[in-house]
């Protein structure tokens, strides 16, 4: 905690923001009450000390502290929400109207950062239902911001987007997964006269491919920005102009990593979060299932919140007979032989001897299938595992003619599951025995 102290994680306001927050919910919240009994703490003391011990709350907390939040309404106007099912099953979310306003501060200072103006038309971009894109709604409407539209990409991609030549958007809100199935009409968003009108473009809710990025900032001329936050969570860190990573908004959440691994530049691991915005449904040390890495130094732009990178998600790793494999290290082996890969998916199921481990890819890379395996294939213990016949490898192509999920998942572990249910999205399959692409008998 002395580390996280140091490297500017707590602006000075935080410990008292941290006692405060300890006191009211060991003297407001049966639940929080019940684990300040049970580790032994007290909200007196020290409130760094005490945020160190804090057990970390998983997502059976998570639902507890929900049945806890649900009795304490009394009755009281609330908003529901549904999680994605990113950090798991998806969970039911009750939120006041002070909250939902506290959140909505957040996300203006997001959009703030990005320099949105009265004068913007953003046109949100999406498969699923268009819930969430309410609450952006919202904190566009305070910033003055009156043209917002939607549309639903799923099934008839080019009719979906006909907004992008009627509606001329000059923002475009979306997930990164679908904005790569539609950034060829991007391309074409122009008036009559040939002005470009479409100017940045904000994603949300997964990571986006340095090939995508390159593709839409150097190649489109686009200006594109980053803004990371959860449904449990809430808005947590938003890119600025300067485009050096994502600030974190740590007067209002703070992060404990777990276990960090302290670099000459920064500290990385898995993040438990703290809430100090919120006035009815507090979290403390919940575990949203990120690996994070923060900067020790400032950002050009020389606003005071710290500058954070998502690295991964820990469903991003997978074990087979106990070995764990991390979805990064099949990625970079792919990257140094193409020299780029906008998507990749891994997908694990078992088999009747081994389990199989199948990459899904795009469908352009379908004549580089020998080289993709290859490479793969070079991974030290996974190279030892398919030798064993521990596992057996697939190639599955992504056509991208059909979208059925709002995210794209990294890593799907479909083991374990009676009947394994195959992703909807068009695709085909080509199989590659191991020896004929690693040259052995």
């Amino acid at each position: 905690m002395k580390k996280l102290k140091q490297s500017h994680f707590f602006p000075p306001e935080v410990e008292d923001k941290l006692r405060y927050l300890f006191r009211r919910v060991h003297k407001e919240h049966p639940f929080y009450r019940h684990i300040f009994e049970e580790a032994k703490l007290s909200p007196d003391d020290d409130p760094i000390s005490v945020l160190d011990r804090f057990p970390v709350m998983d997502r059976k907390g998570y639902l507890e502290l929900q049945r806890d939040i649900f009795f304490r309404l009394k009755g009281g106007h609330f908003l529901t929400e549904r999680t994605s099912g990113t950090t798991g099953p998806k969970k039911i979310r009750f939120v006041t109207q002070r909250d939902e306003a506290a959140e909505e501060e957040l996300c203006l200072r997001f959009f703030r950062q990005c320099g949105l103006a009265p004068s913007d038309r953003v046109l949100a971009i999406d498969i699923d239902s268009p819930e969430i894109y309410l609450f952006y709604s919202r904190a566009l409407l305070r910033m003055g911001i009156h043209d917002f539209s939607y549309v639903n990409f799923a099934g008839s991609g080019d009719e979906a987007l006909k907004p992008l030549f009627t509606f001329r958007p000059t923002v475009i809100l979306t997930v990164p997964s679908v904005l790569s199935r539609c950034k060829a009409k991007l391309a074409h968003a122009s008036g009559p006269d040939g002005e470009r009108y479409l100017k940045k473009v904000l994603y949300i809710a997964e990571n986006m491919s340095p090939e995508l990025r390159h593709t839409l900032s150097e190649d489109m001329g686009l200006e594109v920005f980053s803004f990371y936050g959860s449904t449990e969570i809430g808005s947590m860190a938003g890119e600025c102009q300067k485009h050096e990573g994502i600030h974190l908004f740590n007067d209002a959440v703070v992060p404990t990593l777990i276990d960090p691994v302290d670099e000459r530049n920064c500290i990385t691991g898995q993040v438990a979060w703290t809430t100090l915005h919120f006035t009815d449904q507090p979290l403390i040390k919940y575990v949203n299932g990120d690996v994070i890495s923060v900067a020790k130094g400032e950002c050009t732009c020389c606003r005071h919140y710290p500058l954070m990178t998502h690295i991964s998600r820990i469903d991003d790793i997978f074990t087979i007979y106990g070995q764990k494999f991390r979805y990064d290290d099949f990625k970079r082996a792919i990257t140094r032989e193409l020299g780029g890969i906008e998507s990749l998916t891994i997908i694990i199921t078992s088999g009747d001897k081994c389990d199989r481990v199948v990459f899904r890819v795009p469908d352009y890379l379908i004549k580089e299938r020998d080289v993709i395996l290859r490479a793969v294939h070079l991974i030290d213990d996974f190279h030892y595992f398919l030798k064993m016949g521990f596992v057996v490898t697939d190639i599955e192509v992504d056509s991208g003619y059909e979208i059925v999920k709002r995210k794209s998942n990294r890593v799907v572990d479909l083991r374990g599951e009676v009947s394994p249910r195959r992703n909807r999205l068009s695709c085909r399959r080509v199989s590659v025995p191991v020896n004929e692409i690693c040259g052995r008998q």
